[in-house]
């Protein structure tokens, strides 16, 4: 299966597809991997004619979204999973108005590096780290994550009208490995 095969469903339901470069050194240097693959199945370009983004700014519905790889900051502990997303939405919303922006706080941020489903306001962004969209690879068994996989998946958001009608998350859970029971 090819790389663009995976993308064969979403690309039957969507408008518009963006793709949003991620961690260099997982894609050879400055997002080469991502802006092939954005390329092949026809994602929107930048104003510099790139087919992938570092940053998504966009309009949709009427609702502003920011849209980057990395986060300005998260944590990975159950219990403060949420207040971490609650804070990378506030530091987002805080750069914009120090900025002197304040019309262009977006109401939904997007983030996508730390793996895991979580979701929290912050200073009137709603704010989302998405979960992963692949399997657990040689650096997640390294940091541990291999024994309790995240379910991987996306979300969806329902905008018109300026406003943000409904988000809904699409999650799967990988098969797992079935415990091994000794015979003896």
């Amino acid at each position: 299966m090819a790389l663009c095969d995976v993308a064969e469903p979403m690309l039957q339901v969507a408008d518009h597809i963006f793709v949003i470069r991620g961690t260099a050194s997982h894609t050879e240097g400055t997002g080469g991997v991502e802006d092939i693959f954005a390329a092949e199945i026809g994602a929107e370009r930048t104003e510099d004619g790139s087919a992938s983004w570092w940053v998504l700014r966009a309009e949709l519905g009427g609702v502003r979204f920011d849209a980057t790889h990395h986060p300005p900051t998260y944590s990975r502990r159950p219990w403060t999973r949420t207040s971490s997303v609650e804070r990378a939405a506030a530091i987002l919303a805080a750069d914009y108005l120090k900025e002197g922006k304040a019309a262009d706080v977006p109401k939904v941020a997007l983030w996508a590096h730390v793996h895991f489903s979580a979701a929290g306001h912050g200073l009137g962004v709603h704010g989302f780290f998405l979960p992963p969209f692949k399997l657990v690879g040689e650096f997640g068994h390294r940091l541990g994550a291999g024994a309790h996989v995240e379910k991987v998946g996306g979300l969806w958001f329902l905008c018109q009208g300026g406003e943000v009608l409904d988000w809904q998350w699409e999650l799967w859970r990988p098969k797992e490995n079935k415990v091994w029971v000794s015979t003896y």
